[in-house]
């Protein structure tokens, strides 16, 4: 039986004055995270209750203040230490104020991925005969350039060459997904590119009820629809086994999205769920192993 209790986390944000303000359990936080890499940037909303008001005022950031750069992360899971990241961006808003006869201060910070997609620029010229893999390379290099702290994850190699010299100039994402057929994504504060039917092996492999499956899965569209007790160590990319009592729909599936959401306190009870968005239909997928930029011969 997976042990899935005493549940903790920590946000950090960074600062007007650019220090990174902790805010941990057992302060309420309730959260909406949702990531879904291949059609959007990913998001986050967090509500933290009685902040003291130098806090409130540190971290306060109008959503039109455009010359800010600002983190903004959360960190959550069960235990004292070792807790996940879920959450990885930056903060485009964080504002606070009391309800009308209410006795508590809500601050709410929101947060997406989006900021190296649209600042990172290329502007550089290659010479001929240039491995393809040496242009994703470069343009994964300038993104990482952009934001430190932007890492690297699982980079399907790409084959091929260009006889001719290569100008690339331009939004470096939109560049990326050209030269990768649209197959790279930021998810969790890491570039991946992948194939649909390239996975790697996440921190989880198995849902089932021993694991916090809640209810039978939902066919919806393209996507099957799985809810599960809170589970911060899944990850967009990642294989995973389904074996429900509905087993119609058991099988080996690929993470294409993921929502968290609820609420972890020490002061009042609440629900935290995953819920797992899978790709249809189940299939044998390639494990990509190696994480980080693959070699140029």
């Amino acid at each position: 039986m997976s042990v899935k209790w005493g549940r903790n986390y920590q946000l950090c944000i960074q600062r007007q004055d650019g220090q990174i303000q902790q805010i941990n359990y057992p302060l309420t936080l309730e959260f909406n995270i949702v990531r879904y890499p291949y059609s959007s940037t990913n998001t986050g909303t967090f509500r933290v209750y009685n902040l003291n008001p130098d806090t409130r005022q540190a971290i306060y950031r109008d959503r039109y203040d455009w010359n800010t750069n600002r983190s903004l992360t959360l960190a959550a899971g069960y235990g004292d230490s070792n807790l996940p990241f879920i959450f990885k961006g930056k903060c485009y808003q964080a504002y606070s104020w009391r309800e009308s006869g209410r006795v508590d201060y809500i601050t709410e910070i929101m947060g997406n991925d989006m900021f190296t997609m649209v600042t990172a620029f290329s502007n550089t010229t290659l010479q001929g005969n240039r491995p393809k893999q040496a242009i994703v390379n470069n343009l994964v290099n300038t993104l990482t350039g952009t934001d430190s702290n932007l890492g690297v994850g699982y980079i399907s190699p790409v084959s091929g060459s260009y006889a001719r010299g290569r100008t690339l100039f331009g939004p470096t994402w939109s560049l990326l997904q050209q030269e990768t057929g649209k197959n790279a994504f930021i998810d969790n504060g890491l570039i991946h590119v992948l194939s649909p039917s390239e996975y790697f092996v996440g921190g989880i492999t198995i849902i089932d009820s021993s694991t916090g499956l809640l209810s039978t899965p939902k066919k919806a569209e393209s996507w099957l629809t799985v809810d599960i007790l809170f589970e911060p160590n899944i990850n967009i990319g990642q294989q995973i086994q389904l074996k429900s009592s509905y087993t119609v729909y058991n099988g080996v599936y690929k993470v294409m999205g993921l929502e968290h959401r609820g609420i972890i306190s020490g002061a009042v009870n609440g629900k935290c769920v995953t819920k797992l968005f899978l790709l249809i239909p189940p299939g044998k997928w390639k494990q990509i192993i190696n994480k980080g930029l693959p070699k140029v011969s």
